[in-house]
């Protein structure tokens, strides 16, 4: 395991534990675990206003009958944001308060944004799937191994033609 990919798996983790500890220190730990519990409700709302945002924007693209803007990645950036605050703990909902920051979020959407758009249009990367070329016929496939013609509630066909041939007139 190179060195880098060691430190952010160990070293990350222990960071988090010692600011945790020394805030709990500065502040108390009732204060500390609250403020990381707190963190996480807060983060799902940041989730699911993105999210929205997201769709809705979606939707209006598709009811103008274009494709969506470049808002895909500071939609994605406001989500990863919420992610970031849910986790628990300082560092990330530092990161994600940040994120949450225009100046930031436009520097980081200019740098990444459009990676992002490129990702998110694609479904996470993954391409439809492809049926060949064939044409395809659109229709209504009526299944009549079990149906009973003259069965009561069925009303269609010409067993349930009234006198004057009009379905349903009895």
């Amino acid at each position: 395991m190179p060195f880098r990919r060691r430190l952010v798996v160990f070293g990350y983790p222990l960071l988090e534990i010692l600011t945790i500890v020394g805030l709990a220190q500065l502040i108390g730990w009732g204060w500390t675990l609250l403020i990381l519990i707190a963190g996480i409700p807060i983060g799902f709302a940041v989730m699911s206003r993105a999210g929205r945002s997201a769709f809705s924007s979606m939707r209006e693209a598709s009811r103008a009958g274009r494709l969506p803007d470049g808002t895909a990645g500071t939609h994605a950036l406001a989500f990863l944001a919420g992610a970031l605050i849910a986790v628990p703990g300082l560092w990330t909902d530092l990161a994600g308060a940040l994120l949450l920051l225009p100046p930031v979020r436009r520097r980081v959407s200019h740098r990444y944004g459009p990676r992002v758009t490129a990702f998110t249009s694609t479904a996470g990367g993954m391409r439809p799937p492809s049926f060949g070329t064939s044409d395809v016929i659109k229709g209504t496939v009526v299944n009549t191994e079990n149906a009973q013609p003259n069965a009561p509630g069925h009303a269609d066909g010409p067993a349930a033609a009234g006198p004057s041939g009009a379905v349903g007139s009895s």
